[in-house]
């Protein structure tokens, strides 16, 4: 039941806030110290941590397996990433989209191919920020793949904590 109510809100967000607030976004092809690089056919983003922060935000507060206690996590979520790309590439619709992956690659190397489908029927937030503060590269940042853990079990799987993938550096549309 939390599984569907939460996919008919994440389904009314994209559909009320897609062509209103992310209509009116663009992501920078370069940045003088980018913290994340967005590949997609014929287009790169790359965007540092002022331009990240300025896309739309949510926060949410979970334990995880790798933290102590309940930690509060901002960032922009992968629903909200999607509808960006749509907006800015006619040619990426969500059918294209839900029918490719991503290939989510971390600074040490560690990558793993997550459906793109995946986002569209889970939370999931590319964390910047824990607690209200910048994660660091020691401390599983600068970016951090972020689920709501506490919120339904089925959060709490071999397969999500995999795709939670910590000092996240490059996100690359894989068809």
């Amino acid at each position: 039941m939390r599984q569907h109510l939460a996919m008919i809100v994440i389904n009314l967000a994209l559909a009320l806030f897609p062509a209103t607030a992310q209509a009116e976004i663009a992501l920078p092809t370069e940045a003088a110290d980018p913290i994340l690089t967005i590949i997609v056919p014929d287009q790169t983003y790359v965007l540092d941590r002022d331009a990240l922060t300025s896309l739309p935000s949510q926060s949410f507060t979970t334990s995880t397996i790798w933290t102590e206690g309940p930690q509060e996590f901002t960032g922009l979520a992968m629903a909200d990433l999607l509808a960006i790309l749509t907006n800015l590439d006619e040619t990426l619709t969500m059918d294209r989209l839900n029918a490719a992956s991503f290939t989510l690659i971390a600074a040490n190397g560690y990558q793993i191919e997550v459906p793109i489908a995946h986002y569209s029927e889970r939370t999931a937030l590319i964390a910047y920020a824990r607690n209200g503060q910048p994660m660091t590269l020691r401390d599983k940042g600068p970016l951090w793949i972020v689920y709501p853990f506490d919120t339904d079990p089925m959060y709490r799987s071999e397969v999500i904590y995999a795709n939670s993938i910590w000092q996240l550096e490059q996100i690359v549309f894989t068809e």
